[in-house]
């Protein structure tokens, strides 16, 4: 009759164990992903430098957030430049460019932010312009350095409850 005792107390610990994760998921002790907070929310700031002929692209926070992955992504024709860092709080590129395509990309744990134009340096005698073709206009705007921009939400993965 003693190995029967042994099944059940094994049976009575597997259950036991069972029910403590399941009541830990179900009362929200496992991470879920929650709304991003303004904080959270990544911002571009593109500035020209004109004493170095030089491009500055920033991507960072409003306030000291982390971000799991922070990505920038400077391309023309067959130059690619990359800069990317994980859990970080601010991410910088330069370029010398003065026509290139711009991809910034920003992971917040499961909510990944992002922002893709076409920049080109327009010299006028007013100084330096930026000329901007995003998705977001039907025709490239004109912008007087530094430019600002919130990253859109791309994808939020969410987990199965």
């Amino acid at each position: 009759m003693q190995p029967h005792m042994d099944k059940n107390k094994k049976a009575v610990a597997f259950a036991s164990v069972i029910s403590v994760i399941l009541i830990a998921f179900l009362s929200g002790c496992v991470n879920t992903p929650s709304q991003p907070t303004f904080s959270a929310v990544p911002k571009l700031v593109i500035d020209y430098i004109e004493e170095e002929n030089v491009t500055k692209i920033y991507l960072h926070g409003f306030d000291d957030h982390m971000y799991t992955n922070l990505t920038l992504n400077v391309s023309q024709e067959n130059e690619t430049f990359v800069a990317t860092d994980e859990y970080a709080y601010y991410l910088t590129i330069e370029t010398n460019l003065t026509t290139f395509c711009l991809n910034a990309t920003a992971w917040d744990n499961l909510t990944a932010y992002s922002y893709e134009c076409e920049l080109e340096i327009v010299q006028t005698n007013k100084g330096i312009l930026f000329q901007i073709d995003d998705a977001k206009s039907s025709e490239p705007q004109r912008y007087t350095p530094p430019y600002k921009k919130m990253l859109s939400v791309m994808l939020t993965i969410k987990k199965n409850r």
